[in-house]
């Protein structure tokens, strides 16, 4: 009976610690829009969470709206400015989203995660929210990949679902390709902007990435394999995307180029995601927006938001001691793990440089059995 409840007394005792923590208080910047988001009939969002998908983007905003001072939109996930983007509904449409009405001090926000991945999306959020702050939460490469895999992958192909390691490998010759042939955009210091979904996800087929790769596991598989349901139309662009969306900064060079970099704020997964570290990452997270000190304790310690390999809803919360339990994920293949962690390593180096904040145990983390 000890050993069953081990988990839970230190889960409890992590986030307890994690509450003293989160008590102090962090640098605190303006509020955006020099404090007054509203006008007639309407409120601009003061934050926009941008990504990236399966990082933490859930519990991040819930949190968020933890705090005495964030009223929540609407919905958590809007996706208006990459999938339903009209500029001219952005008052009736997109705002009406929002709290028609803010007290002194008060802010709203969202949480899209495919706002990071599109390159034309960061131009489309200056042009009505020049000022917002951006908040971005990024995971280890391979931790946030094999997370997607199930997520976004397995659930859809189950039994003919193709090994992560030879999609991962198939991903990999693909964007070593584009990056080796495509010429870019120039960037503000010279770099070269690359606009991954358009120009080398979607100039491919998913026949064109890992249709060979199927058909040759196939013949090894069981009978009764399919390669043509190994490569779901579900979720495409995710699955196809495993490694493209680990990539942060190629997708964030876009956002850097067009905001004010004080704007945007990095937050590493790990830190939000351990139960000790949660609070105090939130009063940063809140000190960049411009909210009075918080105790983030409790909002943190009722867990973690769309937890799992299975989607239950992005307010499902789960409790810490649950969400550290090992779930049924074989353990990520160390050559796929290697694969990934050697093709991004030059991309993270550029992430920290632009976000002057390094997350410190990416390369580090055991597995990916048990995460979101």
């Amino acid at each position: 009976m000890r050993r069953a409840l081990a988990p839970a007394v230190l889960a409890v005792a992590a986030v307890l610690v994690g509450l003293r923590r989160g008590a102090a208080t962090a640098p605190r910047n303006a509020l955006a829009y020099g404090g007054k988001p509203c006008e007639t009939n309407h409120c601009k969002p003061s934050f926009l969470i941008i990504g990236i998908g399966k990082c933490g983007t859930s519990s991040l905003y819930y949190y968020l709206v933890g705090h005495p001072s964030v009223r929540p939109a609407s919905q958590k996930q809007l996706q208006w400015f990459d999938h339903a983007y009209d500029k001219n509904s952005f008052a009736t449409r997109y705002l009406a989203h929002f709290p028609k009405t803010l007290k002194p001090g008060e802010i709203s926000g969202e949480a899209s995660p495919g706002y990071a991945q599109y390159s034309n999306v960061p131009r489309r959020v200056h042009a009505h929210l020049a000022g917002v702050r951006v908040l971005c939460i990024a995971r280890d490469p391979a931790e946030r990949a094999y997370s997607s895999y199930y997520y976004n992958y397995v659930t859809s192909a189950g039994a003919n679902a193709l090994p992560f390691g030879l999609l991962v490998d198939a991903e990999v010759a693909l964007l070593g390709a584009f990056f080796r042939d495509d010429k870019g955009t120039p960037g503000k210091d010279g770099r070269k902007l690359h606009d991954l979904s358009a120009n080398c996800y979607g100039g491919t087929t998913a026949e064109h990435q890992v249709g060979a790769a199927a058909r040759a596991y196939a013949k090894t598989a069981a009978s009764g394999f399919s390669a043509a349901r190994s490569m779901p139309r579900a979720n495409q662009h995710l699955w196809r995307q495993l490694v493209g969306r680990s990539l942060y900064a190629a997708n964030l060079e876009w956002w850097y180029a067009v905001h004010d970099a004080a704007d945007i704020l990095l937050i590493c997964s790990e830190d939000l995601g351990d139960a000790g570290r949660a609070a105090a990452e939130m009063a940063r997270v809140a000190g960049h927006l411009g909210l009075d000190a918080f105790d983030f304790g409790p909002v943190v310690g009722k867990g973690k938001y769309n937890a799992g390999a299975q989607h239950r809803g992005y307010g499902a919360v789960t409790p810490w001691a649950d969400a550290a339990a090992r779930s049924a994920r074989k353990p990520m293949d160390p050559a796929a793990r290697r694969a990934v962690a050697n093709f991004t390593a030059p991309f993270n180096a550029r992430l920290f440089d632009l976000a002057g904040h390094s997350c410190a145990e990416w390369g580090r983390t055991p597995g990916g059995e048990g995460r979101g």
